[in-house]
C-alpha cells in the first residue's frame, strides 16, 4: 500500500525493506517503553499495598 500511494508504484525492494524494518523497529521500541512503564507502575503499586498492610 505504501508503494502504491506514495511513490506511484515504483520503488526498489531494498528501499521498501528498509522502510518496513524501520517501521517495525519503531513499534517494538514503543512497545518496550510502554511495557517498562507498566511494569514499574505495577511494582510500585504492589510495594505500596504491602507497605500499607505491614
Amino acid at each position: 500500500m505504501y508503494v502504491r500511494t506514495s511513490m506511484g508504484g515504483s520503488m526498489d525492494s531494498d528501499d521498501f525493506q528498509i522502510i518496513t524494518e524501520g517501521y517495525i523497529l519503531s513499534k517494538v521500541i514503543l512497545g518496550a517503553i510502554m511495557f517498562t512503564v507498566g511494569l514499574v507502575s505495577l511494582c510500585f503499586c504492589i510495594y505500596k499495598l504491602f507497605k500499607e498492610f505491614n
